[in-house]
């Protein structure tokens, strides 16, 4: 099969693997377990893919937005507000920080999300958070005179050019959270509303032009299930060893989207979560595949524009 244009060259995957192993490796030791924090799977995979883009690009920005959003997350947190208040207002929080500082860094958001899901309490994660970034931002210093050059983009022409994200896109966006709140309140279901699928979900409403899986929805399910199959299966398997864990879990999501060719870097979050979870099982599998249906549903009422537009920029310009 030939390889798409936009998935990740071997140096690129290789680096992505051993600085998430390596910061995975040192959660292992005394006090130090939220130093593995999820999104740093599609971070790393993100940054040395594309070492000029966006994400790349922010330097002081890529430590400070997701540990300000882990603050305002914990914050919350540890004032034992309702479950599903504390995740919204986790959230809001986390896209006004977005906002106010100009930053593409949707990851914060689950930086931020992830104190409510996992009921933290101490304010070392928000330094763990720090320390593990920095660790992936040195480790981009050093590889990026490295990297081999990105290939070239070739933007769409201006007839082509997909319309801008409607101004109030937050509106079906925080009616997506509030629908699946609901759902979690009235089932007790957690796992139907997590970080990964709530970064997701921005994508979807907030840079819609740039959503790969728009067009092709029914892989939306299936992607998020089968990675949450194999952030289960890793973390059952290779649970006493953090780094083979996240080595594994790494490899196979990334040999998934290439598989689909659908790169949508929060997959490796989805697959990464289970290892932080005390008992993740079919049942966090299945809330995942039914929180992506949910989503996947809402591309069936879509003025979108044409499907050749979207498959192009799919293949040619990946996002972050």
């Amino acid at each position: 099969m030939k390889r798409p244009d936009w998935a990740p060259r071997g140096s690129a995957i290789a680096l992505t693997v051993a600085s998430c192993s390596l910061i995975a490796a040192l959660s292992t030791l005394p006090g130090w377990s939220d130093l593995l924090f999820p999104e740093l799977g599609p971070l790393a995979a993100v940054v040395f893919s594309r070492p000029g883009g966006p994400w790349a690009s922010q330097g002081w920005r890529l430590i400070a937005v997701p540990t300000a959003a882990a603050v305002i997350g914990l914050w919350i947190s540890v004032h034992q507000v309702p479950h599903g208040l504390a995740l919204l207002l986790a959230v809001a929080g986390a896209q006004l920080l977005l906002w106010l500082l100009r930053s593409p860094l949707a990851p914060a958001l689950s930086a931020a999300a992830l104190p409510v899901v996992l009921g933290l309490r101490s304010w070392t994660y928000p330094l763990q958070i720090a320390l593990g970034l920095s660790v992936l931002t040195a480790v981009l210093a050093i590889a990026r005179r490295r990297l081999p050059p990105e290939p070239p983009v070739s933007p769409p022409s201006p007839q082509a050019r997909p319309a801008r994200a409607p101004s109030r896109w937050w509106l079906p966006w925080f009616g997506y959270l509030l629908l699946l709140t609901a759902l979690v309140e009235l089932s007790g279901w957690r796992v139907l509303l997590l970080p990964p699928l709530i970064v997701i979900s921005h994508e979807r409403f907030a840079e819609f032009q740039h959503c790969p899986w728009l067009g092709r929805a029914w892989l939306l399910p299936i992607a998020c299930s089968l990675a949450a199959v194999v952030g289960v299966l890793s973390a059952r398997w290779l649970a006493p060893h953090a780094a083979l864990a996240v080595a594994l879990s790494l490899l196979l999501n990334l040999a998934l989207m290439h598989r689909l060719r659908l790169w949508l870097p929060p997959l490796l979050a989805v697959g990464l979560l289970p290892l932080l979870m005390p008992h993740a099982d079919w049942r966090y599998v299945a809330g995942v595949g039914v929180a992506a249906s949910i989503l996947a549903f809402t591309d069936r009422h879509e003025r979108r524009p044409d499907r050749s537009i979207l498959a192009r920029l799919d293949a040619d310009a990946p996002r972050p």
